[in-house]
């Protein structure tokens, strides 16, 4: 599969999610103590460590209405290609003419650690095709597809190139 085919479905499926995934009240860690009240202390190389406040996630139209408009918002999805990998889709708002979003990975078991995986500085164009008639369409659905032979399909994959910067790393710095 070429990159910029697997790079655009993965965008892709992370704007057009059908629900957004909830995580655990109480962290799963890998080191971890529980205090007098039962609350779970997560531990990174034996420190206590919070883990970071999560945003309010929301579904795939809201997340598409947000974007539209480049209103800061998130959402998150289990990633297709690796068991237990989250991606947190957030819009950080405008940047002068350009629409800043970013993509973060981490481990459902450890929350409070994250790595980049993409950022994104959208043009209008770019949003208009991310939020066109048949995103929202795959939003409601849940039906996410993408053609080569598509020319709709082929100019947002370009525009995705030229707009996002992705991680080479992204999954080594989540390695324990």
């Amino acid at each position: 599969m070429p990159k910029r085919f697997s790079l655009l479905l993965l965008s892709l499926g992370l704007i057009l999610v059908s629900s957004p995934k909830a995580l655990a009240n109480q962290p799963n860690c890998w080191e971890f103590y529980e205090d007098g009240n039962g609350q779970r202390i997560c531990l990174d190389n034996g420190r206590p460590v919070q883990p970071p406040s999560l945003p309010h996630y929301v579904n795939a139209v809201t997340y598409l209405d947000h974007l539209k408009q480049c209103q800061p918002v998130a959402t998150a999805m289990a990633f297709p290609f690796g068991p237990g990998i989250v991606i947190e889709s957030v819009v950080r708002g405008g940047e002068g003419d350009r629409c800043v979003v970013q993509m973060n990975a981490f481990l459902a078991e450890q929350p409070q650690k994250r790595a980049v995986y993409g950022l994104c500085r959208y043009r209008r164009s770019t949003i208009a095709l991310l939020t066109d008639a048949r995103a929202y369409e795959q939003a409601r659905t849940g039906n996410i597809t993408f053609s080569t032979n598509d020319p709709r399909d082929m100019t947002l994959s370009n525009a995705m190139g030229e707009d996002c910067q992705f991680s080479r790393n992204w999954l080594e710095r989540l390695a324990p």
